[in-house]
């Protein structure tokens, strides 16, 4: 299918009272991505700044009771067709894409046939799956989707993302498996999280002071170390039970932490965002090259950032 045919041709793929969306092949037959979506949904396309080579994709957001959900249809055409390139070369220009599509605001939700089987029929390309990893995404289709055993149509979202169930898979549509997920259109519910504290700040410090010269710990110290230890941590606990009590707040928990992230890490996020906004300003090919740069930089920096949590937390 491409552009220059009749709309009889293009629009007859989606059901009545169902509109399409196309992303034809530039060259060449054959290939190109769609979506279909009900006309009562509220549907636009977002163009991207990101181009992966051999990556066919359509970005469209959606608005709905949950706000804004970014939906991405992808091809990647396999590494042995005449559009294909191999995984490596794809996996780095698909890290700068994906990079873009979560600096959009809302949530994400990326499907499609990447064509990066793993070594079973569950599993995906190391390459892929490092990519994804680093960027705190899940691929949630747990099985075969081709005749041939391997697991190539793909459901992505970020970490503890509430956006879809879990995918069901279909056989007998084609060479390739039909797969079902739902997404639910509702709010997530907040998450809270409960801690303690003290107003250490309230204390005066001539108060506290006195307070701790009443205590057995300047009164009658003990001549054991590990005994005057306990007192000292139980006299001073003490005080603190009484100048500053201990409270219980809730406090609403973020969608992502990015605590894991290191100050090279940041500092590299700002100077790529800095890179962006003045290459959109000016649309020079030298700022171009520059964000660019910078993207790749703040990649690897993160990619850093996430294998020393992982080394720390193992």
């Amino acid at each position: 299918m491409s552009a220059d045919q009749p709309s009889a041709i293009i629009l007859d793929v989606a059901p009545p009272d169902y509109a399409v969306v196309h992303r034809f092949r530039p060259v060449g037959v054959g290939g190109g991505v769609a979506i279909i979506h009900h006309r009562n949904l509220r549907v636009s396309t977002v163009q991207l700044t990101s181009a992966v080579d051999s990556l066919e994709s359509l970005v469209v957001k959606l608005i709905t009771r949950r706000g804004r959900v970014n939906v991405a249809a992808l091809y990647r055409p396999p590494t042995s067709s005449s559009y294909g390139i191999s995984v490596s070369s794809f996996c780095i220009g698909f890290a700068d894409y994906l990079d873009e599509l979560l600096s959009l605001p809302g949530e994400l939700l990326l499907c499609g046939d990447l064509n990066c089987p793993g070594v079973d029929a569950v599993s995906i390309d190391p390459l892929l799956e490092d990519v994804l990893f680093s960027r705190q995404l899940v691929q949630h289709v747990d099985g075969p989707t081709h005749d041939a055993g391997n697991l190539l149509d793909l459901v992505i979202t970020v970490e503890q993302s509430t956006l879809c169930g879990s995918p069901s898979i279909l056989t007998g549509i084609s060479d390739h498996n039909l797969v079902l997920c739902e997404l639910s259109d509702c709010r997530p519910k907040p998450v809270f999280q409960q801690f303690k504290y003290r107003s250490i700040k309230v204390i005066d410090p001539v108060v506290f002071a006195a307070a701790l010269r009443r205590t057995p710990v300047y009164l009658s110290p003990s001549d054991d170390v590990d005994a005057f230890a306990d007192q000292l941590e139980q006299s001073i606990r003490g005080v603190l039970d009484e100048l500053a009590p201990m409270k219980t707040c809730k406090k609403r928990r973020g969608r992502r932490s990015n605590r894991w992230l290191s100050a090279s890490a940041i500092s590299a996020k700002r100077e790529r965002r800095r890179r962006e906004k003045r290459w959109r300003m000016t649309r020079c090919e030298a700022d171009r090259h520059a964000y660019r740069s910078a993207c790749r930089h703040a990649n690897a920096e993160m990619t850093a950032a996430r294998e020393a949590m992982a080394h720390d937390t193992l």
